[in-house]
């Protein structure tokens, strides 16, 4: 089973700290979609919120090849869910999504929580998704939500420098609810692919872990380095059994190939990942970047 999730939110927005290219274009997205269809990618991620990005695919005819995950927009009032959830039907041009995620999993942990999953369930039972969830913003987050709402999918965000996911038996307790799990950011927002030049002030305390990522490309002289980089940066998530999908996003089919041979080397990968790790949340938060 292709591990990979193709990401969109570079179909709709001009995404990402390393991004010199901006939104891609309506061709290259059409590149993107055949050269995964090639590969066996068959899932999509996307969301009202990454700008035109549903309609974009929907204009591409994806749902004949691919499968989506949609996630409804933070600012849906709790009685317009199933109305979300049908116009984004309607922009991917497809008549049912294999996950539909609340945005911002925490609304589920607020007063109108329960109103919100009813809502998220009627989605399910009118046959508009096969299955619903969230998207967080930690691990632990994920896993509170999971013991008060029987949900079936959860996109959580994790990378070799976030490493929550893989405390506390995080991991198994979600499994053992049955859970498909969805790990997101994993080059968070393209930071590993900084230079020291490039590396914003306010990222500055990654420059160590940066520089010894790279020096594991020294080891494969024949290899691209990005290719390399990407697959240890991976390499933890590939192997770790209990991780359904990797929301990967690329800007090109030149990227998406990067990605695709960097899965290869990663699932042969041993190194000790722990090292990398980073707890300060100024780091490893994008939200709190530049605060």
């Amino acid at each position: 089973m292709m591990k990979i999730t193709l990401g969109s939110v570079q179909f709709g927005c001009d995404y990402g700290v390393s991004n010199q290219s901006g939104q891609v274009s309506n061709s290259e997205i059409k590149n993107i979609l055949n050269y995964a269809t090639e590969v066996g990618i068959s899932l999509i991620d996307t969301a009202p919120a990454y700008g035109n990005s549903e309609q974009n695919l929907g204009a591409q005819k994806a749902s004949k090849c691919f499968d989506f995950v949609s996630k409804i927009p933070p600012d849906c009032h709790v009685k317009e869910i199933v109305s979300c959830c049908k116009k984004s039907l309607a922009d991917l041009n497809c008549q049912q999504l294999s996950g539909l995620m609340l945005h911002h999993g925490e609304q589920l942990l607020q007063a109108e929580g329960d109103e919100i999953y009813h809502q998220l369930l009627a989605t399910k039972n009118k046959g508009l998704t096969k299955k619903i969830g969230c998207s967080v913003y930690s691990a632990k987050q994920a896993l509170e939500i999971s013991k008060k709402y029987p949900i079936d999918i959860v996109q959580i965000p994790a990378n070799i420098f976030d490493q929550e996911i893989f405390q506390d038996n995080i991991l198994s307790q979600l499994k053992q609810q049955k859970i498909e799990i969805h790990i997101r950011s994993l080059f968070l927002q393209g930071a590993i692919f900084l230079t020291k030049e490039s590396l914003p002030e306010y990222l500055a305390p990654l420059m160590p872990y940066l520089a010894q990522l790279t020096k594991f490309t020294e080891q494969y002289a024949n290899t691209n380095k990005n290719t390399v980089l990407i697959a240890y940066a991976l390499a933890p998530f590939i192997q770790k059994k209990e991780i359904d999908k990797l929301v990967l996003g690329s800007c090109s089919v030149k990227e998406l190939k990067q990605i695709v041979s960097a899965v290869q080397l990663a699932k042969k990968l041993s190194f000790d990942y722990k090292k990398f790790a980073i707890s300060d949340p100024k780091i490893i938060n994008p939200s709190l970047w530049n605060q």
